[in-house]
């Protein structure tokens, strides 16, 4: 068996840094898989059976691009994004963890498309063959299709800056006007940026 899943949630906002979290498990006839074999999983358009593109090195996701070239993206390490809002995957049981078990390799997926699409795993075993996780019969779920969400809206009503001054006074027309700045010229000012959402607020 080779089996493709999500570990949170199959959607992500599709600003190119959200990540969505995959697993591969891939049952063997008991042989561990090679660090090779692990390192050669991934994740392939159904539609026209090409790899997604691998994100670039020293890069977060899909970087802004007005061609848009890039649509998906897949990568091995995960990024400072919190994930998709969605329910984690719970840990086996104890039971479970000792027996053995597939297996897994993870990966996380990041998109800027506007449409769902779906996807499957192929990785290359040690003898060169490559094995897919969509041709075995009744697979269903060797084959994943994965959302795009369209990223919030920013509200500017969410947002305050807010300056205190600490060093260097004040002018006559007391602080946050231009004489402020006009009568004293050499200050230091500390700029405050907050952000409220879901009645919470945070610096």
């Amino acid at each position: 068996r080779f089996s493709l899943s999500a570990l949170r949630s199959t959607k992500a906002f599709a600003n190119g840094y959200q990540q969505l979290p995959l697993e591969a498990r891939i049952e063997t006839d008991g042989a561990r898989l090679t660090k090779d074999e692990e390192n050669s999983l991934k994740l392939v358009y159904v539609s026209s059976n090409q790899e997604v593109e691998d994100v670039p090195a020293l890069q977060l996701g899909i970087e802004y691009d007005p061609q848009g070239l890039v649509r998906w993206a897949q990568t091995r390490e995960e990024n400072r994004f919190k994930p998709f809002p969605g329910i984690a995957a719970q840990a086996e049981p104890e039971e479970e963890a000792r027996a053995e078990l597939p297996n897994r390799v993870n990966l996380f997926v990041v998109t800027r498309a506007s449409q769902p699409e779906k996807f499957y795993a192929q990785f290359t075993r040690a003898d060169g063959v490559p094995k897919r996780s969509d041709v075995h019969p009744g697979a269903e779920d060797g084959i994943i299709e994965l959302v795009p969400e369209p990223a919030p809206t920013p509200v500017l009503e969410d947002y305050t800056l807010t300056r205190r001054r600490v060093a260097g006074g004040s002018g006559p027309g007391g602080p946050d006007t231009n004489d402020d700045f006009d009568w004293h010229l050499n200050t230091t000012d500390y700029w405050d940026l907050s952000y409220k959402r879901g009645g919470t607020v945070g610096v």
